[in-house]
């Protein structure tokens, strides 16, 4: 049965709906990913992509204009205060996890890799449920699966790095199994949630909830901002795997997004992210400019 874009769900305080545990679980996944537990990351998205696949298929219907609107801007568009709010709520939680000394300097997704085996960027900051959605039990629909299969895919690219650059210098057959498994897992989950995405946006012509063109701006700003992470991150799956094509494919389409939203002032970019992109686009961009100049 496909996914589809849910209404309200009961919010009876105290119990624990399967959209609202997997929404939880997503963000402590987030917090794991951020803290290299990868292993632990998958296993609880897992669990939380089956509890929102169930909320699909159990909810009850009711009007759909007493759904609230979400956008990934929420999500994508989140101020680093309010992240590292959030993340740290996570580690209280979670008295049980231990993070290793390296951990505890600057997160993850702004260290950049500089190593020859993992050169390129990827945008490894991971995908949360804001505060307000959780505590006020508000319901995302088809964002849900869609943020968790990305939060799993970027779990099973990262593992896959640290395989690489725990072992630059092994050849074996089996870390390069391992590896191309990891990145093949990762690929898939990307195209998954690139089609729920794709899926959203056709179901917005139909839908009979009345919204601001505020509303509308922010939802498509997440959209925009959600299709750069998805180029920029396959494209890297296809440059580290040698799919030179594919590659290229993905960098053409990141280049066209990026490009259409530098002069934006509604779209504030994150420096670092930016010129990560711009670390992988360099390569089509010189030779943009030297096809232009000859």
């Amino acid at each position: 049965m496909p996914l589809m874009f849910p209404p309200h769900a009961n919010r009876t305080e105290g119990i624990q709906t399967p959209q609202l545990l997997a929404q939880k679980l997503n963000n402590r996944a987030a917090f794991l990913i951020e803290s290299r537990s990868y292993g632990k990351s998958i296993a609880v998205l897992v669990r939380a992509l089956k509890l929102a696949q169930r909320y699909h298929s159990d909810s009850v219907t009711e009007e759909r204009n007493d759904f609230e609107l979400y956008s990934l801007e929420s999500s994508l568009g989140m101020a680093e205060d309010e992240y590292s709010s959030l993340m740290n709520k996570e580690k209280e939680d979670l008295d049980d996890v231990r993070q290793k000394s390296d951990c505890e300097q600057s997160p993850f997704h702004h260290v950049p890799c500089e190593r020859g085996c993992c050169a390129g960027y990827i945008y490894q900051r991971p995908i949360l449920i804001p505060g307000n959605y959780i505590e006020e039990r508000r319901y995302i629909g088809l964002h849900l699966p869609l943020i968790i299969m990305c939060n799993l895919a970027l779990a099973h690219q990262l593992r896959a790095i640290s395989m690489t650059a725990s072992h630059c210098e092994n050849d074996g057959s089996s870390l390069t199994f391992d590896r191309n498994t990891e990145l093949e897992k990762a690929l898939h989950l990307y195209e998954l949630a690139d089609q729920l995405h794709v899926n959203y946006l056709q179901q917005q012509p139909n839908s009979i909830v009345e919204t601001s063109l505020e509303d509308d701006s922010r939802r498509s700003i997440g959209s925009i901002r959600f299709k750069m992470v998805i180029s920029n991150n396959i494209g890297e799956i296809h440059r580290s795997v040698g799919d030179s094509a594919k590659h290229k494919m993905c960098l053409k389409h990141l280049l066209s997004t990026v490009m259409s939203v530098v002069n934006r002032e509604d779209i504030h970019l994150d420096a670092s992210v930016l010129d990560g992109y711009y670390h992988n686009l360099s390569s089509i961009m010189s030779t943009n400019n030297c096809a232009d100049a000859a």
